[in-house]
């Protein structure tokens, strides 16, 4: 067995435990690309606060979720490790799906995100029914949005899987105009897989794609060793109480004394960019977008990781996040409440994101 020492963020890679004997990996599949995961660490026999977040058994089953392309759609190699599949259509229009946690900011957020990647400013809640489509019969939203030089249709859609799920084809107004039906087919007809409706039509069932899934998702460190981890001292403060019926997405989820509240999430990869995740915080907060990280002040944490601190326009609502890469993940920290709330957990949340005594344990 391999031991391997880390530190804090400054010092060396960092991984999370939340004073918690192990690590449960809860992978959310669609299509068996388990490429957003979610973990939960008991602690270690040696620490065993008071103040420590219990451990929430995993579901017994994960959903997963099918779908069926059209057939005149061809799948490609997915490169991009957010995405679950890549498709190409007769015209050469490639079409991505994804998948994250939660609703991701909400609707309204992500047409704003679009909206950005296509050179347009972002709308108002009251504007936002204007700009979309509802499709009847299902919980498909489709956003047909025409930038400033492309032209882009997305789709948002949930199955009830603790989701959301996205479609999304950007190109030239014409190529993407021609297969805008073919989109919105494709949405519909996304479905959390019973076993007694089998999937041999056309349809996309992880239990058919796990050898592309190893080649295309990597989920685990670089060195692809399992790994658990331990925790020697690293725990919430005192001030913290663990949140009630938090959702499994979360890797932990804190209440604190002031009113805030503290969420640690896990996703692959870069978790769709620091950019892109920051706009989405703005967004959140009715803040203008900004076209590229030099506009946003970012607080360095040691290495790749930063703190961003975000106020709303009308400075009731504040967000503190943390961004860490760690292996082939993201850490996502999030701090959010009254600005008064989030100024009195400032110190210990960075300090939080720092913990020190944090150790990784590799099988031979």
């Amino acid at each position: 067995m391999k031991r391997q020492r880390i530190g804090g963020i400054g010092s060396a890679p960092f991984i999370l435990g939340c004073v918690l004997t192990g690590c449960i990996v809860v992978g959310i599949t669609g299509c068996q690309k388990e490429e957003i995961h979610s973990y939960r660490v008991a602690r270690s026999p040696d620490s065993t606060p008071a103040t420590a977040a219990p451990v929430q058994q995993p579901q017994a089953a994960t959903p997963h979720v099918i779908w069926t392309a059209p057939d005149t759609w061809r799948e490609v190699e997915t490169t991009n490790s957010m995405r679950k599949n890549t498709y190409l259509a007769s015209n050469g229009q490639e079409i991505a799906v994804s998948a994250f946690p939660g609703d991701v900011g909400g609707l309204l957020a992500n047409v704003n995100r679009w909206r950005g990647q296509v050179g347009l400013d972002p709308i108002v809640e009251q504007e936002l029914e204007g700009h979309i489509e509802r499709i009847e019969g299902v919980d498909v939203i489709v956003a047909d949005i025409d930038g400033t030089s492309e032209r882009l249709i997305g789709s948002s859609i949930n199955v009830g899987d603790g989701l959301t799920w996205f479609v999304k084809a950007t190109g030239p107004a014409d190529l993407v105009g021609q297969i805008k039906d073919e989109l919105i087919a494709f949405s519909s007809t996304f479905h959390i897989h019973d076993h007694s409706d089998g999937a041999h039509d056309g349809s996309h069932d992880g239990s058919q794609d796990h050898a592309h899934e190893s080649a295309s998702a990597p989920v685990e460190p670089a060195d692809d060793e399992p790994v658990s981890i331990t925790t020697s001292g690293w725990m919430p403060p005192a001030e913290w109480t663990a949140e009630e019926n938090a959702s499994d997405i979360l890797m932990a989820a804190y209440l604190s004394e002031s009113g805030g509240r503290i969420t640690v999430t896990s996703l692959v990869g870069d978790g769709g960019g620091m950019l892109g995740n920051i706009n989405r915080w703005r967004s959140q907060l009715g803040l203008d977008l900004v076209q590229s990280l030099d506009e946003q002040p970012l607080k360095n944490l040691g290495g790749d990781a930063v703190l961003v601190d975000l106020v709303a326009l009308d400075g009731g609502e504040r967000m503190a996040a943390g961004i860490v890469p760690i292996g082939g993940q993201t850490l996502f920290f999030k701090l959010t409440g009254s600005a008064s709330a989030v100024e009195a957990e400032l110190e210990r949340f960075e300090a939080f994101i720092n913990a020190e005594g944090v150790e990784r344990t590799s099988s031979p």
